[in-house]
């Protein structure tokens, strides 16, 4: 039996912007985690996946490689023509976004090694909220894609298993910035660029984890409810406004680095922290991927001294929640008081 685990993210500041050539991203590892056991099985050509704590999985799902393949190549094929609704048919039809997973596996263990690849099982097991801005797809891919690597004795760099995860991102997002992967594979705060060609980097944060930790000493994490909205929708909706009018997103866009590049500057306090969390809260509002429920939150807040943004992707409109929201207040009973007007609830994401 082989083993791997990796983390959820949030997004600290570049929501959206990210999305785009020429912006960056802060994005920080959180204490949730996706966990992923492999094992050779009895059967021919069979895959069997179990994740006893998901509502989805009540018994264990069998695929042969032959579907997980099939599938894997017919959603490539589909992402080349950017055929986005028949994508979300087949990654919601019996599991595609499993079996897609599986195929691309198939493939790559395929590609460097001539040996029959025996039949497999996987037990994942995820405390990471599923479709709030938390990463839940790249942890859980990567966890999967590395168990089974190391199971076939295949060693891969984490680079090469960041490039996996994207690729398999690329189907459940539509067109990801890479974001994700890079904070849930390197497993530390990195900033995560997007450059003008195209080109993606990865470094260090410039400020020290004792800096970090300062400024986030009165920081938590906010479930405000599952947007009805996936990632790959939020991000077509804000392409959808930008193509509508680039000059107001680019001005959006410009204001968000201005605010990250202050961010990263080394005399960084709880203070500055607050207002560039509000600011950058604020233009995401303006940007329009915030509920209205959300907003109201936010409102309630930011008029005690308090500051509050998304940390994903989020979600709009008046039926459904932002879902993850970084909120920083020096009370405490003060946020666990509007978690409860609200509805919502507080998820233990930072180590105090």
């Amino acid at each position: 039996m082989t083993k791997a685990n990796y983390p959820g993210k949030v997004i600290l500041f570049g929501e959206h912007s990210i999305v785009y050539p020429g912006h960056n991203a802060v994005i920080i590892p959180i204490d949730l985690q996706a966990r992923a056991e492999a094992e050779i099985i009895q059967g021919e050509q069979k895959i069997i996946f179990q994740e006893p704590n998901s509502s989805w999985f009540k018994e264990p799902f069998e695929c042969t490689f032959e579907s997980a393949i099939s599938t894997y190549t017919m959603l490539k094929d589909l992402h080349s023509k950017s055929e986005y609704e028949e994508i979300d048919r087949a990654l919601h039809e019996d599991f595609g976004f499993l079996r897609a997973l599986f195929g691309l596996i198939l493939i790559e263990v395929r590609k460097s090694s001539e040996n029959t690849i025996p039949s497999f099982g996987i037990i994942l097991k995820v405390n990471i909220p599923y479709g709030s801005g938390f990463g839940s797809s790249a942890a859980y891919s990567a966890a999967i894609i590395h168990a089974c690597m190391k199971l076939f004795g295949h060693s891969y760099s984490q680079k090469e298993i960041y490039d996996l995860v994207f690729k398999y991102e690329s189907f459940i997002h539509k067109n990801p910035s890479g974001a994700d992967p890079a904070a849930v594979v390197y497993n530390q705060p990195i900033l995560f660029g997007h450059g003008e060609s195209g080109n993606k980097t990865i470094s260090k944060l410039s400020i020290t984890n004792e800096q970090l930790s300062l400024v986030l000493r009165d920081a938590y994490i906010v479930q405000t409810g599952k947007p009805v909205q996936s990632t790959g929708e939020m991000v077509r909706y804000v392409r959808n406004k930008y193509e509508e009018d680039p000059e107001k997103y680019n001005e959006f866009f410009k204001q968000i680095d201005t605010i990250l590049d202050s961010f990263m500057k080394k005399n960084i306090t709880q203070e500055s922290m607050y207002d560039l969390v509000n600011r950058n809260g604020k233009l995401l509002e303006d940007i329009g991927v915030v509920s209205d429920s959300a907003i109201k939150f936010s409102e309630y807040i930011r008029k005690d001294a308090g500051a509050v943004k998304v940390v994903g992707a989020g979600g709009y409109g008046a039926t459904t929640g932002s879902g993850a929201m970084i909120v920083c207040h020096k009370d405490s009973s003060y946020i666990k008081n509007c978690i409860k007007d609200f509805g919502f609830s507080l998820v233990d994401v930072f180590k105090k």
